[in-house]
């Protein structure tokens, strides 16, 4: 969520939070610990949809980026 919230308040850049959080270093981490296939569909979304989108079409862009935080407090909810 406060990749998604960073992003959108350009405090810091897609290239900065594919680093952090979106990567296959992650998304390899995250299988690993056999964390919430959740978490591993919303990571594989990111790393998968958000960099192409950006480059290419700024609204579906928001609308990916729109879905993900979506399905995070899904997530967050359902974990209570």
């Amino acid at each position: 969520m406060g990749c998604i919230t960073a992003i959108r308040e350009d405090l810091l850049t897609w290239d900065q939070v594919e680093e952090r959080l979106f990567s296959p270093n992650t998304l390899t981490k995250i299988e690993e610990l056999n964390l919430h296939s959740t978490l591993i569909e919303i990571t594989n979304q990111g790393i998968m949809e958000l960099n192409l989108l950006q480059r290419l079409n700024a609204i579906e862009y928001e609308k990916s980026m729109d879905e993900i935080e979506n399905l995070l407090k899904t997530f967050i909810k359902e974990q209570k």
